[in-house]
């Protein structure tokens, strides 16, 4: 039941990235023209560009690898999910720092909430696949103690 939840979560975290990439693609064209009639310097311009496409392409991947896991739980083991789950958490809070609760800012907090929640409820796999269970043997008298 905890696996079934946790991939749901990472599905529902990968289909969010990729919307999210996708808008934010499509608005590429706005900066491009916006940089155009800027004062901004050549390297500025550039820069913010390439940062614009950069995050775009990060949301891609992101979203790869969150629908993979969610696929194969076994290749994303707990500590990796937890650690992926920084990437839009830090995003959410510089765009609050920055802008403002706005859409995109909300939009990557739930990534962040969905994605550190999947990887609580995840269930750690061995490499058979099958869930794999500790258990602690507790010593008891040795037969040899008097």
């Amino acid at each position: 039941m905890r696996q079934t939840a946790s991939r749901i979560l990472l599905a529902a975290t990968s289909l969010v990235l990729i919307a999210g990439a996708v808008f934010h693609t499509s608005a590429f064209g706005k900066v491009v023209a916006a940089v155009r009639v800027s004062n901004l310097a050549g390297f500025y311009g550039s820069g913010l560009k390439m940062l614009w496409i950069g995050q775009s392409v990060t949301l891609l991947i992101l979203s790869v690898i969150y629908a993979s896991a969610a696929i194969r739980p076994a290749i994303a083991p707990r500590p990796l999910l937890a650690a992926l789950a920084l990437f839009p958490a830090s995003t959410a809070i510089l765009l609050f720092l920055f802008f403002g609760a706005f859409f995109p800012s909300c939009l990557f907090l739930t990534c962040a909430v969905l994605a550190s929640v999947a990887a609580v409820l995840s269930v750690s796999m061995t490499s058979a696949g099958s869930p794999h269970e500790t258990t602690v043997h507790q010593r008891g008298p040795s037969q040899t103690d008097g």
